[in-house]
Parts: C-alpha cells; sequence; structure tokens
C-alpha cells in the first residue's frame, strides 16, 4: 500500500510540474487533486467573476464523452494526454479525465449506466464539466 500511494504521489506532482511548467492541460485529471471537489468550485468561481454572479448561483453539468474509457494515469508519460495540443479546448468549461464507478460500468454505446462488468475498475470516458446559472 505505501509504495502505491508513494508513485500515485509522484503522479500527482509530475502532473502540477506539468501545469507549472506547459501551462493549462487541456484535460484534467480528477486522481491528481487532493480535494477534486476544490476543481469544481474554481470553475464555478471562474464562471461566477465572468458573468458578475454571485457563485451560488452556478452548478456544474456534466456530459460524458462518447469515446472510450479515459482511466487515470499509470506512469509519467501516460500524462502527456492531459496536455495534447491537438485537442480543441471546449468553449465553456472544462475537460476531465480518471473517474472510475464502483459497481457500474459505462455502456449501451456509451450512453448509460449499466451493471459492473467482469474485471478491474470501469472507467469513464473524457466527460465535460460545464458550468451554468
Amino acid at each position: 500500500p505505501l509504495a502505491q500511494w508513494r508513485a500515485e504521489a509522484g503522479l500527482r506532482a509530475a502532473f502540477f510540474r506539468r501545469w507549472a511548467r506547459y501551462g493549462c492541460p487541456t484535460s484534467f485529471w480528477f486522481g491528481a487533486f487532493l480535494l477534486p471537489a476544490d476543481l469544481l468550485t474554481t470553475l464555478s468561481r471562474f464562471s461566477a467573476k465572468d458573468a458578475g454572479l454571485s457563485i451560488d448561483d452556478f452548478r456544474i453539468a456534466v456530459n460524458v464523452g462518447q469515446g472510450e474509457p479515459m482511466p487515470a494515469p499509470a506512469q509519467e508519460q501516460d500524462l502527456g494526454e492531459c496536455f495534447r495540443s491537438d485537442v480543441k479546448p471546449v468553449k465553456k468549461g472544462v475537460l476531465a479525465h480518471g473517474l472510475a464507478l464502483s459497481g457500474a460500468a459505462w455502456g449501451d454505446g456509451g450512453i448509460c449506466l449499466e451493471g459492473p462488468s467482469s474485471g478491474g475498475m470501469n472507467w469513464l470516458p473524457q466527460v465535460t464539466l460545464m458550468p451554468h446559472n
């Protein structure tokens, strides 16, 4: 357990080093954040400021993509997926990945939840987090 924690902590640190070096990621890895809810709060805060409204007036809508499941990075070179230059940024909101499902799977052509599949983790495809009031 300690070795796994250390490896994951190293990946988290590498994610933030790349962010500092290369700029904002094209897709945020949820697992990199100690408190993923802070990413959602920050997204709401920036949107509220841009609109001149209170942060309490904003909610986050989640649109699950149609692509392949996008797991958390297993090693440092996998972090390149977070900083791809060929990914077009969304107009409103951010892309995020690395969300696992427990006791369910994302199936039926990528449009709904279904019972758990046999095997390990069931990852969601990349999601778009969009603030709205």
